[in-house]
């Protein structure tokens, strides 16, 4: 089949024009980190969501969570509802009342016309558990606690790398000797493209401090949690 003059030309002049370079990639702007190794996931579990993974941590009756980013409260109800801690602290600056709209949905709807820090607070009011909430920046707010005091610490706060980086640092020390600290979001970027500094930071803490990671749980868009807990000194050989 014969083509027109007219297609000729057109696809004469397509041709000319040179396809447009694809998008240049975002850099990843953080300091290089390590790689865990086999003996740092020796003993973990993979497991299909986070709500599974919590479920299989063994805490001592009565424990003190901590939820660094709490949002509107939804993973803390479960943690709350699931654990029955004496305390539970939230660690946020509540302030998502003063943006237009989150995850799709209005903030004046959401929040119930309410302030953030309102909203949580009485969504939580009468429960059997003491919720205290700590306004500011977390690893700030995190810093005026006793060292061990945390049973269990879930980190969803800030995803750059210092901000990870310091609230790994301070959480760690007030977490108790045999408790556990969650990451949320462990991946490297956002959707769109925005670097996230959680694996470098969490890697470091886990490949210098002498941590263990004992469960992963994915995440339909792979905003994977990881969940870490000290490794238990070597035993002595008998005799030493």
């Amino acid at each position: 089949m014969s083509t027109s003059p007219a297609k000729r030309m057109l696809r004469a002049l397509l041709g000319a024009v040179p396809p447009e370079p694809p998008p240049a990639p975002v850099p990843y702007s953080v300091p290089d980190y390590p790689a865990l190794g086999p003996h740092h996931v020796r003993d973990a579990r993979l497991f299909s969501d986070r709500g599974e993974m919590f479920r299989s941590f063994a805490l001592p009756p009565g424990p003190v969570i901590g939820e660094v980013g709490v949002g509107a409260g939804w993973f803390s109800s479960f943690l709350i509802d699931h654990f029955r801690p004496s305390t539970f602290v939230a660690f946020d600056l509540f302030d998502l009342h003063t943006v237009p709209s989150i995850w799709g949905h209005q903030t004046s709807v959401l929040f119930e016309g309410k302030t953030h820090e309102s909203y949580f607070r009485d969504r939580f009011a009468g429960r059997d558990t003491r919720v205290v909430l700590e306004p500011g920046l977390s690893h700030e707010r995190l810093a005026t606690y006793a060292d061990a005091t945390f049973d269990l610490l879930y980190i969803d706060a800030g995803h750059t790398y210092d901000e990870v980086k310091r609230d790994a640092e301070v959480a760690a020390r007030k977490l108790r000797p045999d408790g556990i600290l969650v990451f949320n979001d462990y991946t490297l970027f956002d959707v769109n493209g925005t670097p996230y500094g959680v694996v470098p930071a969490v890697n470091a803490l886990i490949v210098r401090d002498g941590w263990q990671v004992i469960g992963f749980a994915l995440q339909q868009h792979m905003f994977c949690d990881i969940a870490i807990r000290r490794a238990p000194a070597p035993a002595l050989a008998p005799g030493g």
